[in-house]
């Protein structure tokens, strides 16, 4: 079962679904000539309470859990506490399942003048949140899933279901370090798929990468890197802040179409001969469209 079945949610994603990342022109045109999209860190993402959403629920489930031994409070109390001081936060990018969505053009796409991207899912190598594999090479660390949209309450009951698998596995092992591990992992993947009720018109799906944190710390530390993420991470300023991204490469087929923003004002004959050059298949197969919506 999908981790969009088991929440609850409409749709499940396939090999051939088509997810939207709608963004300015300008990041448009770096998209395809790089063949890259930037993955950033997720303490940067527009929506700041995202973390404090997931948190709340979960401290109020474990005051559900008073009927246990004091071991196994000491076990949950664990995992969260080292859940909510985790320093391992993944890089994500935003996607919609729609391509015509107002509050997606005026959040993203420079207030309606930018472009949205339509990617296959089936073409870029990943795993789902069931570690169900979609390409030859799917790489471990490349995570795509939908974003699950609950009330505080669902949300609360989600996660007295994820501290009790806690407890039972610890139960049957009684390995409590093994059993907190598993539990901070699994907290933290699903938080960054969890969001409120209120963003659920935007229909997101995301790309979530987990660099080596071994490495970042090398890195911090002026040590160097063992491995390949750390020499791959990248830097640049938005407002005044510096922010870490990484670039993620696709293959230029996982291109679908792209749709036109209401407000954008893209020259056509301009917009053809980039195409020709850095996605034929999109200009071929005249896979442009232009936002239906009236916006101005």
């Amino acid at each position: 079962m999908s981790f969009s079945k088991k929440m609850g949610l409409r749709y499940m994603l396939d090999k051939d679904t088509v997810i939207y990342h709608y963004c300015s022109v300008e990041a448009f045109v770096n998209i395809l000539k790089t063949n890259s999209i930037w993955l950033t860190h997720a303490r940067e993402m527009n929506d700041t309470l995202e973390d404090e959403y997931f948190s709340a629920p979960l401290k109020k489930a474990l005051q559900s859990f008073n009927d246990i031994s004091e071991s196994e409070q000491d076990l949950l109390q664990q995992i969260i506490s080292a859940y909510l001081e985790r320093v391992t936060f993944p890089y994500v990018a935003c996607f919609s399942r729609e391509d015509d969505v107002l509050s997606q053009w005026r959040a993203y796409a420079d207030d309606g003048r930018g472009i949205a991207i339509g990617f296959k899912v089936g073409a870029i190598p990943h795993v789902d949140l069931f570690r169900r594999q979609y390409g030859e090479d799917s790489d471990s660390l490349i995570i795509i899933d939908e974003v699950s949209y609950k009330h505080a309450d669902d949300e609360v009951q989600f996660m007295q279901k994820v501290l009790s698998a806690c407890l039972i596995n610890y139960r049957k092992t009684n390995d409590k370090a093994t059993v907190i591990k598993q539990g901070i992992c699994a907290l933290s993947m699903l938080s960054i798929y969890s969001k409120g009720k209120g963003f659920e018109e935007e229909q997101e799906i995301r790309l979530v990468f987990y660099p080596s944190y071994r490495d970042l710390v090398a890195n911090l530390n002026c040590e160097p890197p063992c491995g390949e993420d750390a020499a791959k991470i990248q830097f640049r300023v938005r407002d005044g802040r510096i922010i870490s991204y990484f670039p993620f490469t696709f293959c230029i087929n996982a291109i679908q179409s792209i749709t036109l923003g209401p407000k954008c004002s893209v020259d056509f004959s301009q917009l053809a001969l980039f195409l020709n050059q850095y996605a034929p298949k999109i200009r071929i197969n005249n896979a442009i469209c232009k936002s239906k919506i009236s916006y101005r």
